[in-house]
């Protein structure tokens, strides 16, 4: 016979009022009968057990009677409908205990359940309710023991800081430290999901000035296995080999190697012995990284164990089904279309390393492929090429400018790199004037715009001095070398970290033998706007723009407006410039707003617009 719910409160409130009559540091302040909707009174929590000076803290509770039992008596949890009003309450109160006593049966010993609602809980508990929702179903444990209740009142307490601190967005600030402290120990050789509708603990953060704030978040902590480790091992297939791997474990029984951008190997255990591994194949990394995956993958299906460090580890299996072997039909292929690939790309003195595998996935990969034999061979291909000259192969954005040349036939055509020394007698550089067409003496760079040092992959910038040097130092090869330094920083601007240097090293180079040709203010300026691409200037570099701004005053040369507003740019003296822009006609300052300086303008620079 199930007892009444008034008797079983009653008895709720007996025996959490035992249990706290047993704690050293607690003192109940509730009773039977209490007929305020919200609260059933207090839990006060004193310093120390001699009770002195009155109660440190006081904690409102409120205790209700069910009929209910945990479903799961290994699990010491059941659920329970908490009212609205009371959740608004312990929020504004600065958190709250509420206790339910369970009794199934009349006359049966009354089991405590308990949650602690703090500022945080409360808040998500309320944003989860509709707004017709008068209670919410909430994850409730067992109260065992009297060391236990003043372990979840001091809990309780602490949790009150979270209704005075200041709201934290972690999503635009760095988190720092984090401390997690839980009401009950967890199990870190695993991952733990803390939710706060479903457990109790709280997350503080510190802040610079060295003090804890408390914040609202859920969060999952990892075991040190599960973040990824670099390790030096050696992992192998017939000729492959990998000599080290991102190692991380993903389950209790589940971990993967992660040998490359393109090639993991996953691994499932048992704790009673045995286990698998599984090769995955990725499109991520370089060409040659994907080249490479495939020959791993490959020599395994051809039989070969993988080896990590020496030891077997997995084969694949020996009898594939007729979808496996469409597979590793493909991949064979694919394999061989990716080794003429960087075939063809190292004949173009192009890194495998660095071309992305999937810029050559489709067209352009493709054309390499096409174009092997005349790339790697030098030999004619047939191919559906309409006329002679430039020809621009895509990969994705960056491009591979080839020339193509007359075959032995109509269907036939050459191509080779302009920009391959030994090519430079297999093309003419020609001039369109007045006159027609005439053949002047410069050099496969001469023909280039700024977008194309920006994307093009196969320019061998290292080499460019020696080009313009195979061509000889006369006044008209020194003025195509300064238009090419300017079309280098133009695309040095807008390049990626990597080709940035490439550019600017180039540039550095040829501005330096453009200087030898011809010693100008003009070079100096090109050479001092480099260094600040780079860095900002020493204190000797600064003292030469300086003494560079003085001599230009004092000489006064034709394009002196000009230089004196490079200088103020790149000294990023905003006075100064406002002055020169002032003093430039407006041919001059559109010309100077076309170069790349004036890129490097800062952001306190002034803009001068025509009246």
């Amino acid at each position: 016979m199930e007892a009444s719910q008034e008797k079983i409160e009653k008895a709720a409130v007996r025996e959490l009022g035992g249990i706290v009559d047993r704690c050293e540091r607690l003192e109940d302040r509730f009773s039977t009968g209490d007929k305020m909707p919200l609260t059933d009174g207090a839990i006060d929590l004193y310093l120390d057990h001699r009770r002195k000076g009155g109660p440190q803290h006081r904690v409102p509770v409120q205790i209700k009677g069910s009929t209910a039992q945990a479903k799961a008596k290994k699990s010491g949890t059941f659920k329970y409908g908490v009212h609205r009003d009371v959740i608004a309450f312990f929020q504004r109160e600065g958190g709250g205990l509420y206790f339910v006593g369970s009794m199934p049966k009349a006359r049966q010993p009354v089991t405590m359940y308990f949650v602690i609602i703090g500022p945080h809980k409360a808040q998500q508990l309320l944003a989860k309710m509709s707004s017709a929702q008068k209670t919410i179903s909430v994850r409730m444990e067992r109260l065992d023991s009297p060391k236990r209740l003043e372990d979840v009142v001091g809990f309780a307490v602490r949790e009150r800081a979270q209704a005075y601190a200041p709201r934290i967005d972690l999503t635009t600030q760095d988190m720092g430290k984090v401390r997690v402290t839980p009401l009950n120990p967890l199990d870190l050789t695993k991952p733990v999901q803390l939710r706060q509708l479903e457990d109790h603990f709280y997350v503080e953060v510190e802040q610079a000035q060295g003090y804890w704030v408390p914040v609202d978040i859920d969060l999952t902590i990892y075991p040190g296995s599960y973040l990824p480790r670099n390790v030096a091992m050696q992992v192998s297939c017939s000729d492959v080999l990998y000599e080290s791997a991102v190692v991380r474990q993903t389950g209790e029984e589940s971990g993967e190697l992660w040998l490359s951008p393109a090639l993991t190997v996953k691994q499932r255990w048992s704790m009673a012995g045995g286990g698998d591994q599984t090769l995955v194949l990725d499109t991520q990394g370089s060409v040659v990284d994907a080249h490479k995956a495939l020959s791993f993958f490959l020599a395994a299906v051809s039989g070969a164990p993988v080896l990590i460090n020496g030891r077997f580890a997995t084969h694949l299996p020996p009898d594939p089904t007729p979808k496996l072997k469409g597979e590793w039909a493909r991949a064979r292929e694919l394999h061989r279309n990716l080794s003429l690939v960087m075939e063809s790309l190292i004949a173009l003195a192009i890194d495998p390393g660095n071309v992305v595998y999937e810029d050559v996935i489709g067209k352009g990969g493709d054309d390499l492929v096409q174009l092997h034999d005349a790339l790697v061979g030098g030999r004619e291909v047939n191919v559906a090429i309409e006329g002679v000259g430039r020809l621009d192969l895509t990969l994705n954005g960056s491009r591979i400018i080839l020339i193509v040349a007359p075959g032995s036939d109509d269907e036939h055509k050459r191509f080779f790199n302009p920009f391959d020394p030994a090519n430079r007698s297999l093309f003419a550089v020609v001039w369109v004037n007045e006159h027609g067409i005439e053949e002047i003496s410069a050099t496969a760079y001469d023909g280039l715009g700024a977008e194309d040092f920006a994307s093009a992959m196969n320019l061998r910038l290292e080499g460019i001095v020696e080009a313009y040097k195979r061509e000889g130092d006369t006044p008209v090869l020194g003025e195509l070398g300064h238009r090419n330094v300017l079309k280098m920083l133009a695309a040095a601007d807008t390049a990626d970290e990597r080709r940035r240097g490439l550019l600017l090293q180039a540039a550095q180079e040829l501005n330096d033998w453009v200087w030898q040709i011809n010693p100008s203010t003009v070079h100096d300026v090109n050479r001092l706007q480099i260094i600040r691409r780079r860095r900002a200037f020493t204190p000797d570099e600064r003292r030469a723009a300086i003494t560079l701004r003085q001599e230009v005053i004092a000489t006064k040369p034709p394009n002196g407006r000009m230089i004196l507003a490079c200088l103020a740019i790149l000294l990023e003296d905003p006075d100064e410039l406002a002055v020169a822009l002032e003093r430039l006609e407006q041919h001059e300052l559109a010309d100077l707003q076309s170069r790349p300086i004036w890129n490097l303008r800062s952001n306190q620079s002034p803009t001068i617009e025509p009246r």
